[in-house]
């Protein structure tokens, strides 16, 4: 429920108000008492009260409750505008208000109390007027106000003897014996409808007197109320869902309001916890009752004063009451046997109503999240023989991914007279979309049933819950942060004052005293010298307007801000004081309401305080803006006027999981785009778009957490990981679904990456499956690697996103192939042994190591490569390496390098270092022995050509090959194509031959 204040143009000056106006939702209990003042004659509450309890122990004693069908007949007082404009109502909008108020009765609106009941009590259209002539419109009565001569609307309907209870209703009025009258029209002021309360009986020797009579029976509501949770009349959701007529409805047969009109008054039910008083707005579930004992308000029960779209509930108890009224009270009573509703034929099925609107929340906890949302299908006597109803759905939402038909067809047999219960199974995805439709009508085979002439499709709109994480790791993210400043006296950029009435304004100025440090925007009489004081002589009231709040995307938002406001209150009210209000469009404003349905009142406090405000579900996901009221009267008041400062206004986003303890679950089906949070703290664990196939329940967990890097080991090499790794996996296990999967990581997660120089973006996703043993040496039959389809760098919001493209579920993490892993190279030394050069090396670590070239230069600047050493890839002991160079000369100097190569071919060279062996004779290597293909020939101590023969063990020159250079280094002789076995080579140079025998593989 909504105080509403227009601002017009630059906004003009309104006349002042002691308290923030709301609808006046019913007037039934103030008009009774009125009545009473003015006709002592009249039936007491103490004197219905017995009587009507006496009646409902004898009706419980001897179960006689019914199932009964009102007539109804809608007086539609209109001003002569076309049918469907203003307060001339259509009959589409009469029908929805009807389906609305038979499930309301019904007890088809959603309610979870477990004393929350079927009334069995119906409501019909009238189908002939009052001398039995066929209505053109069923149950409508169109009624000029100008052919009947009466004033021009709005009506004034407070008072017992207002003009519509004086005038409109007798004058228009259908015997009520035959008819249940309800009037819609125009009210004035913030009136929603009233109803004539029923009497005890008709027995001579009591008390005849009632303003429930002949003339003045049944129940007029504001035509803006009048409309269904799925067609909204003009008042919307607050008080535009049809609830008005529920509520008078329940006045008329007997309901009294849920808080006995008085302080924890009675009610005279049983199942019905005492209240305070009246509800307003639509308090969060659990909201006390303000009584003692305490216990928890039942503010969803058609009786209070709670907004519509939060009211489902009409007890068991309420029904007794209700069912002895309809078989004793005058007028009631007669009322099911009037006959003027549409005969329809016995065996005629359809819809009990024909339309809902549920969230999608789910009632349980537990994966696959779903609500279930029940209709039944009547008949209107029994089947005269068998017959079944296959159901045909259409509208936006998509069978058996946004829902399920439990069972697919209904069928009846001969007999039948129970309504068939239809079950639709609401799936609860995290799936963001818009607000869908399930549409329902059904086609019959057999001959059983008949469809009725109406309510044959069943329309239920499911409510989206689902937004998509507005991720920020700092948690907390200010949507508007205001502190006025330390100077200047000016407003700051998009804040507004506005004087509505009277001299008392906003300002802004440093004179906020004591707690307040700079300026602060407050009330003062003085624009020029701003003084926290303010004229109680002079009715005032103004209005200070933030800036526009973006809350797009969010469902949760806070509004905290230091205050002042010392301002009038007594025992009999407040009457100087601040409020909050809010706008959707800059100019008409709301009351901001308590989650109780109160408004924030600032007053009796002269010290800065600080609050913090939840920000309602109607300012979520949109934009708007605040405003800071001040009213004052002009009798007396005391210093300081409203004061506000250090305005925030923030919003919890979504963080991402960096605990093991925290997995998430939900069931996505086939092309879906979901996001997986955490079911203990709402934190993000990762998003699953478009699987190939449907998945089911599919749960994602942190397996591992911390921010370090981790050595993996794989047959292809060895990588470093980070120390996080997340989970996905399916109830079903699916190896082949192919879906796009993004992978979440904080900035602390990666900061060891960051620190050692790894550019984020170069990192692969490795994709490891469930069961393997991260410790061990992975495969490519249980990982791959996967280079990022994309990463996205929100480092400015704590976080990194990596996203990829998979086949199959598991365990995902980063690693790092692109990045040269480290050798620690301990030592390195040539040494001149002999005919020879030898190397040793040795490693204290060794990261992804393939091995090592071995390099030589003759002048420190040329290198050339002469031999390969494997490295031991991964460890973290001490490894010693040696190289022997047989190929070199006496005399000559020799440069070496070590050229280490890792898995991914990344390379470092050491440092150099030489060596030479001293001058001797002529030597002769050759090798390698066994030789295949190729030989290699170095003649040292000599740089003479040579002639080298090659010779079988029978004297044969197998090869010759003339004037070759084996000096300068080692000759490579090709003996690819000879046949294998035992050969000498013979080697000429001036003065000397040398023979050696060798074998040829």
């Amino acid at each position: 429920m909504r105080s509403i204040i227009l601002l017009m143009g630059v906004l003009c000056s309104l006349a002042t108000f002691a308290q923030p106006s709301q609808f006046i939702r019913c007037r039934t209990h103030e008009s009774m008492q009125e009545f009473r003042a003015t006709h002592p004659g009249a039936e007491s509450d103490e004197h219905f009260e017995a009587w009507l309890g006496q009646k409902k122990q004898q009706l419980q004693q001897f179960r006689l409750t019914a199932f009964y069908t009102i007539p109804v007949i809608f007086h539609i007082v209109h001003n002569g505008e076309a049918v469907g404009t203003g307060s001339n109502l259509s009959q589409a909008q009469i029908q929805r208000q009807l389906n609305q108020l038979n499930a309301d009765f019904a007890n088809l609106s959603g309610s979870t109390n477990g004393v929350a009941a079927d009334m069995e009590i119906q409501f019909c259209l009238a189908t002939v007027d009052e001398v039995g002539s066929p209505l053109a419109e069923p149950g409508i009565d169109r009624v000029n106000r100008n052919t009947e001569g009466w004033n021009a609307p709005p009506y004034d309907g407070l008072a017992s003897n207002s003009y519509v209870d004086v005038t409109i209703m007798p004058g228009s009025i259908w015997d009520p014996t035959k008819y249940y009258n309800i009037w819609t029209l125009s009210l004035s002021g913030t009136l929603l409808g009233k109803a004539t309360f029923p009497s005890s009986s008709t027995i001579p020797d009591l008390p005849a007197v009632s303003n429930d009579n002949a003339t003045h029976s049944g129940v007029f509501v504001a035509y803006q109320s009048v409309g269904s949770i799925c067609t909204p009349g003009s008042f919307g959701s607050s008080a535009g869902l049809g609830r008005t007529l529920t509520h008078e409805t329940g006045h008329y047969l007997g309901l009294r309001h849920i808080w006995g009109d008085a302080f924890c008054g009675n009610d005279f039910v049983a199942d019905t916890p005492p209240q305070d008083g009246p509800t307003s707005g639509c308090p969060p579930v659990g909201a006390l009752n303000g009584c003692a004992p305490s216990a928890v308000k039942m503010f969803e029960n058609y009786m209070d004063y709670t907004d519509d779209a939060c009211v489902s509930t009409l007890t068991a108890d309420q029904k007794a009451r209700m069912q002895v009224v309809m078989l004793n009270s005058p007028r009631r009573m007669q009322l099911p046997g009037a006959a003027s509703c549409q005969t329809v034929a016995t065996n005629s099925v359809k819809y009990n109503y024909i339309c809902a609107q549920r969230s999608e929340t789910g009632t349980l906890s537990t994966c696959p999240r779903y609500r279930d949302v029940s209709v039944n299908l009547v008949v209107a006597s029994s089947a005269n023989g068998n017959a079944t109803l296959n159901f045909i759905n259409t509208g936006t939402a998509t069978a058996n991914v946004d829902y399920v038909l439990m069972p697919s067809t209904i069928n009846f047999t001969s007999g039948d007279n129970l309504p068939k219960t239809l079950t639709i199974r609401i799936w609860d995805d995290a799936v963001v979309e818009t607000d869908e439709t399930i549409i329902l009508s059904y086609t019959i085979t057999g001959t059983g049933v008949v469809p009725a002439t109406s309510d044959q499709v069943f329309t239920l709109t499911i409510d989206d819950d689902d937004l998509a994480p507005q991720i920020d790791n700092a948690g907390t993210v200010v949507l508007l942060n205001q502190d006025f400043g330390t100077s200047g006296g000016t407003f700051p950029t998009g804040w507004s004052p506005f004087l509505l009435g009277g001299t008392n304004r906003w300002v802004v100025s440093s004179n906020g005293g004591a707690g307040i440090t700079g300026q602060a925007a407050h009330i003062t009489s003085d624009a020029v010298t701003k003084p926290l004081a303010y004229d109680d002589n002079v009715t005032s009231d103004a209005l200070l307007r933030t800036p526009v709040i973006n809350t797009t995307g969010l469902s949760n938002a806070t509004l905290n801000f230091t205050y002042k406001c010392n301002g009038e209150e007594d025992a009999g009210g407040v009457y100087d004081f601040g409020f909050l209000m809010y706008s959707f469009n800059g100019t008409s404003f709301s009351t901001l309401l308590d989650p109780s349905g109160s408004a924030y009142i600032f007053v009796s406090e002269s010290n800065a305080t600080t609050i913090s405000i939840p920000l309602p579900a109607n300012l979520m996901n949109t934009t708007f803006q605040l405003g800071f009221r001040w009213n004052n009267d002009n009798n007396t008041g005391d210093d300081p006027p409203f004061l506000i400062d250090d305005i925030v206004v923030s919003y919890l986003a979504t963080q991402i999981e960096s605990q093991t303890t925290n997995p998430g679950t939900e069931n996505i089906f086939a092309g879906q785009d979901v996001y997986i949070l955490s079911d203990g703290d709402n934190q993000l664990l990762a998003r699953v778009q478009n699987p190939s196939v449907s998945l089911g329940c599919i749960t994602g967990n942190l397996t591992q957490v911390g921010t370090g890097r981790i050595l993996v080991n794989t047959t292809a090499g060895s990588y470093l990981r980070t120390e996080k790794v997340i989970q996905l996996t399916p109830t079903v296990a699916n190896g082949s679904v192919t879906h796009t999967t993004t992978i979440y990581f904080t900035v602390a997660d990666l900061s060891a990456w960051v620190s050692a120089g790894v550019p984020l973006n170069t990192l692969k996703i490795l994709k490891v499956d469930d069961g393997t043993n991260l410790s061990g040496t992975l495969n490519a039959s249980n990982s791959e690697i996967i280079t990022p389809s994309s990463f996205s760098d929100q480092s400015a919001s704590g976080y990194y996103a990596f996203t990829g493209n998979f086949t199959g579920f598991s365990h995902f993490m980063l690693a790092s192939p692109n990045i040269a892993l480290p050798v620690d190279l301990l030592t390195f030394e040539a040494k001149p042994v002999r005919k020879s050069i030898v190397l040793n090396w040795s490693t204290s670590q060794e990261i992804n190591n393939k091995g090592f070239v071995i390099e030589r230069s003759l002048d420190g600047n040329l290198f050339e490569r002469i031999g390969w050493l494997d490295g031991r890839i991964n460890s973290s002991s001490r490894i010693d390496y040696i190289y022997t160079d047989n190929f070199v000369q006496p005399g000559v100097t020799y440069y070496y390098r070590l050229r280490q190569t890792d898995l991914d071919a990344h390379e470092k060279l050491t440092t150099i270092r030489q060596a030479r062996i001293s001058e001797g004779g002529i030597a002769l290597t050759v090798g390698p022995i066994p030789a295949k293909d190729q030989l290699m020939v170095f003649i040292s101590g000599s740089r003479e050509k040579a002639e080298v023969t090659l010779v079988n063990m029978q004297g044969q020159t197998i090869r010759r090959w003339r004037q070759v250079n084996a000096s300068g280094s080692p000759l490579t002789l090709s003996v690819e194509g000879i046949a294998s076995g035992m050969y000498l080579l013979q080697v000429q140079l001036p003065g000397v031959n040398f023979t050696r025998k060798l074998v040829i593989e």
